[in-house]
């Protein structure tokens, strides 16, 4: 049986409110039907009651003790939901969050198909990199390069995200300082990515942008080789951004590259 999730994204980012990890904007794509996506600031109890699956977003640190309110409410009107938490500091940190925090699962590493697994209804056992309070899946999974060509850009799953496009669409132009945008930041409270950057946002590759030792499941440190890493080719990636060409619209009139690979890598001849 299929799963259906309430996505939570919290509001405390370093730089602005209203924003999501990148990932996010794909690994839903083709399956609003089971997701709903909301901020923090929208939760109450009807809507926790009416949910058996949780999505509870842990990308940055800063999100840390907003992310324990979250879990709280959520056990506090739905004691027996399931809660399945991810992102950049979840990956670094699932062990502790497990002690620390009534939360149920996990995806370790790669995502793409233990999450499209567990939305169609896989039984948890069989869904590799997911770990849960009983222990860890015995099987892997790692996303191959030729996968990156497949991804679709989506958001249909998230109407408040989406809704704050209009009037403002794509990415604003980018303040002149520093100090400029901490002015715009205070003064506006309905910021958001686009201030910054526009959605959809493409990382070229899986690498990890965090900077440590390395772990022995995910992409490891900026400081090492990009070895066995996923990126785009040249030829998926222009068949992604030709296909977001093709939808058009306000969401998607304008896309944010974030090259982490060497840029000599893609030719964007003849892409606007």
């Amino acid at each position: 049986m299929e799963r259906r999730c309430l996505v939570v994204i919290p509001l405390s980012k370093v730089l602005y409110r209203y924003g999501f990890s990148a990932p996010l904007g794909y690994l839903f794509g083709g399956r609003s039907h089971l997701v709903h996506g909301v901020f923090s600031k929208d939760l109450t109890s009807d809507l926790v009651a009416g949910y058996q699956y949780f999505i509870v977003e842990l990308n940055w640190v800063t999100e840390l003790f907003e992310f324990h309110l979250i879990v709280d409410f959520i056990r506090k009107y739905n004691a027996n939901a399931k809660i399945l938490f991810g992102g950049l500091f979840s990956q670094l940190h699932y062990e502790t969050i497990f002690r620390s925090c009534a939360v149920d699962l996990f995806i370790r590493g790669d995502n793409e198909l233990p999450l499209r697994l567990f939305l169609e209804g896989e039984a948890l056992r069989k869904i590799p990199n997911l770990v849960s309070r009983d222990g860890a899946s015995e099987s892997s999974y790692t996303l191959l390069p030729e996968e990156f060509k497949g991804i679709e850009f989506d958001i249909e799953w998230f109407p408040s995200y989406k809704a704050l496009f209009s009037p403002l669409s794509g990415c604003t132009d980018l303040p002149e300082t520093y100090d400029t945008a901490v002015s715009e930041i205070t003064n506006n409270q309905l910021t958001r990515d686009e201030m910054f950057y526009s959605f959809p946002l493409i990382v070229t590759t899986k690498k990890c942008s965090v900077i440590h030792a390395g772990c022995d499941y995910c992409m490891g440190s900026k400081s090492l080789p990009f070895q066995n890493t996923a990126a785009y080719s040249n030829d998926a990636l222009i068949s992604v951004l030709r296909g977001l060409e093709k939808k058009g619209g306000d969401v998607y009139g304008k896309v944010c590259l974030y090259i982490l690979n060497d840029i000599a890598l893609y030719d964007f001849s003849n892409v606007s």
